[in-house]
């Protein structure tokens, strides 16, 4: 780094110390480009304490960054002031360029550039001219099309940098004076919001004192009503837990009789010849042998059963199982009366008559 040529004020960066990124913008609303711009560079910080020159563009913003403790260091020991009135990094002070791609010597190494529309969208630095590949790797990382591409770097020799100009080719701002700006703005914004909310602020005050009164008044006639209406509160309440109470009980008495259980599971068996040899009733279980043909899959069977409602969990037993036989368990969860499910089921079919039962009925 070294002071501007005869300006005292302005003290630059080289272009080996800075850091350059590209932050497009064009896809984000124009009222939150500047908060958007803040938060990329903060998110980026290429150094500890980062400085930062930032130039606005059409699409998007310019930012060079750099060490700003190694930068007090070199200025203090160079008898330069350590907060110059500006500190600019080399490359804003070299002349711009329209489109295409550009190599060009700084004061220590070279800088590869690539511009749109007047607007750096890719900076690269090197000591020395870059080799060929280098140079293409360049172009492709940026975006170049193969056809704008330059093969070969034009010929540049290191620290023979154009004299610089007077003054930035665009101009420039600091990611703090971003910040105060947009912090002015705010407190812009909210004495201005204050100053035209204070009138209704004060009305607002005055609603909600004669609101609170009314609550009071309400509060006061709620207690009173509920005082009165507790001895109706407590017998809905007891009413409640009574019925929970005979919801319970019919639970555990709502199971039918052996005669219309077996009528329920013949009509639920299928129509292959299946006949029912034993039943077996055990309060809520329920064991069934069933004679069954061959060709009928065992798991339709009990598909059948727990298809009928009255029976839940129902499961093979293979206890004192013989050939041509299918043993069945399962749990009588309860059952609907004829008349509600005819109710239920308006135009339902007529139930298929139930196969012939043969054996004991325990």
């Amino acid at each position: 780094m070294r002071a501007g040529e005869g300006r005292g004020d302005l003290q630059c960066v080289a272009r080996a110390l800075c850091r350059f990124r590209w932050v497009p913008f064009d896809a984000v609303p124009a009222a939150e480009r500047r908060a958007y711009v803040r938060l990329q560079l903060l998110a980026w910080s290429p150094f500890e304490d980062s400085g930062y020159a930032v130039v606005n563009g059409r699409d998007g913003v310019m930012a060079f960054a750099w060490d700003q403790r190694a930068f007090e260091q070199r200025a203090q020991a160079a008898g330069l002031p350590t907060q110059p009135a500006r500190t600019l990094p080399e490359t804003l002070l070299l002349p711009a360029h329209d489109e295409g791609v550009v190599l060009r010597a700084c004061s220590a190494g070279v800088e590869a550039q690539v511009w749109r529309s007047r607007q750096l969208v890719a900076s690269r630095w090197w000591s020395d001219t870059p080799d060929a590949a280098a140079w293409l790797n360049f172009q492709r990382s940026a975006g170049v099309p193969a056809a704008a591409q330059v093969q070969q770097p034009p010929a540049c020799e290191p620290g023979t940098a154009a004299a610089w100009l007077d003054e930035p080719w665009a101009p420039v701002l600091t990611l703090s004076a971003m910040m105060e700006r947009a912090r002015l703005r705010v407190h812009a914004v909210a004495a201005t919001l204050l100053a035209l909310l204070l009138l209704p602020t004060l009305w607002l005050l005055h609603a909600n004192w004669a609101l609170a009164q009314q609550v009071d008044a309400l509060e006061a006639e709620k207690a009173q009503l509920t005082a009165q209406t507790q001895p109706v509160l407590t017998a809905r309440s007891q009413a409640l837990a009574a019925m929970a109470n005979l919801d319970t009980l019919l639970a555990a008495v709502s199971h039918p009789d052996a005669v219309t259980l077996l009528s329920h599971v013949a009509t639920l068996l299928p129509g292959d010849g299946s006949r029912i040899r034993k039943l077996e009733m055990d309060g809520r279980r329920l064991r069934l042998v069933l004679a069954v043909p061959a060709g009928t899959p065992r798991i339709a069977y009990v598909r059948a059963l727990e298809g009928g409602g009255w029976l839940q969990d129902v499961r093979e037993d293979t206890q004192d199982v013989t050939p041509g036989t299918v043993a069945l368990s399962a749990e009588i969860r309860g059952h609907t009366p004829p008349t509600a499910a005819a109710a239920q089921a308006p135009g339902a079919a007529a139930p298929r008559p139930a196969p012939a039962a043969s054996g004991a009925v325990r």
